[in-house]
Parts: structure tokens; sequence; C-alpha cells
């Protein structure tokens, strides 16, 4: 089964061609979502996969994964797979997060990540599972449902520069429809965070933490009863308890095995 997958790409051509070997061990249909402007189209142009120019210039992440949400929609999609420009699939089949978020009725399922041990246990990473998780895990390689993130009320395009994914997160769990954490597929990490490219090349300097900044205070005001923000802009998240009250039994559906493991944390 050939799976669509779409990777935003910011002035990355070298390390994407890097990474897709690895996504045509996956049999996906990869397709670049780029910016409308000939540099970028000349530089990803050598590159064997379609390419999709987005409708305008410099447009924030919330609006970009808006805008490939819109376009699976169009293809008559009912599931797909969107990546970071700097992760590929390291384990498992991708196939895999589009079969979880329809068969589980969910917004999104996202591929574990080695990091992530350090949080939730690598025990837990071993498992080969799906299940929901209270925080903002799986958003770098993730397997969409469209009908419910659209029904969701899909990305906002006030977030920039951070959190679009999480928020679409939230928004899902408010409809009942939850995120899952897939321990089933694994990715692996090509860049450091503000490496050259990706958000970096949109928001050069100091007009990055600016935008980051605006996110935040977006989502304090969206959710203030689950947030808490420091002067310098920290922003934490009550996973835990926005979950309990709009998802009580979302522990219950947890793998007895994967709740243990966590227990143990």
């Amino acid at each position: 089964m050939t799976t669509q997958v779409y990777i935003p790409t910011l002035n990355r051509p070298e390390l994407i061609e890097k990474t897709l070997p690895f996504w045509e061990k996956q049999d996906a249909d990869v397709t670049l979502v780029i910016d409308p402007v000939k540099k970028q189209e000349n530089a990803y142009a050598k590159l064997p996969v379609d390419k999709l120019l987005l409708p305008g210039r410099r447009m924030g992440m919330g609006a970009i994964r808006q805008f490939i949400l819109e376009d699976a929609t169009d293809r008559g999609l009912e599931a797909f797979v969107m990546s970071d420009d700097d992760a590929y699939p390291y384990r498992g089949n991708i196939v895999n997060l589009c079969h979880a978020v329809l068969e589980e009725d969910v917004v999104g399922c996202g591929a574990c990540y080695s990091y992530h041990g350090l949080m939730i246990g690598n025990e837990v990473l071993d498992t080969r599972t799906r299940f929901p998780i209270a925080g903002g895990y799986g958003h770098t390689l993730v397997g969409i449902n469209v009908t419910n993130a659209l029904f969701a009320g899909g990305y906002p395009k006030e977030l920039t520069a951070w959190g679009e994914d999480t928020e679409l997160q939230r928004r899902g769990i408010v409809e009942e429809m939850p995120w899952y954490y897939s321990t089933e597929v694994e990715l692996k990490a090509t860049a450091k965070r503000f490496a050259p490219g990706g958000l970096t090349y949109r928001y050069p300097g100091q007009q990055r933490e600016r935008q980051e900044l605006k996110s935040k205070k977006w989502v304090a005001k969206e959710w203030p009863e689950y947030v808490s923000q420091s002067a310098g802009g920290r922003l934490r998240f009550q996973w835990k308890k926005f979950q309990n009250d709009y998802d009580p039994t979302w522990a219950d559906r947890i793998p007895k095995h994967v709740r243990r493991a966590l227990a143990r944390r």
C-alpha cells in the first residue's frame, strides 16, 4: 500500500536528499511542500519527488499545515502522513500511522522518538503498540485522519512558529477524538533545533523568537485555565488536567502493560 506523505520544507534540499532513501523503503508517495519562489523551486528541482507550491510566501507553520490538510481533502484522502523535513522513519512501517487514525477514530497518531524515552521511559518505547497520551508527544512524524482533523477545526493559522500541531491535538480532544502515540513506528531526527533552514530560514535572527512568543501568548489566551507562562515566555500546559476534563476515560484506554511501565517512571 502506497502512503501519501507530505513534507513541508524550507531551504533544506540537501537534508531532504539524504532522507529520501528511507522514504523509498516505505513505499511512500512523497510530496514536498515548498515556497512559491524560483530560488526554492530551483533548489528542490533535482529531487525525484512531487512538489506542491504553497499559495503564498512567508506563510507560518499553522497556515502551511492547514494548506496540506486541505490539499489532502481535495485529493479525497482518508488519511495521510506528515513529517518535518528534518526527520525520517527509522523503524516500523508508516502505513501503521494511517491505520491507527482510521481504526481508532482519532485525529492523529504520532511516531515515537528515542528522546521521548527520557520522559516516558525506554520500556514504554519498546512496547510496540499505540495509546492516548497526556502531553504534546508525537508531532514530528504523524498520521492524520482527514475527516476528524477538519471536524476538529484544523490547524490554527495564528500559530506561525510554535504549537500548531499541539493545538490540533487539543481541538481533537475537545471533540472527543484523542491523539494517539505509536511505538510501532520510530523516527530519527537529522538536524538540531535552530539548524539552518526550516523556521530559522523563515524567521531569521530574533524574528523566530518573537514569532514563538506571539504563538505562545495566543495559546495562553485560548486556554488560560491550563496554562502557566513565565515572564520569559516559557509556557507550561497542564496536559493531564486538560485530558481528565475533556476525556475522563483516556487513561483506561492505555494498554495495561504500558500503564505498568508508565507507573514505574
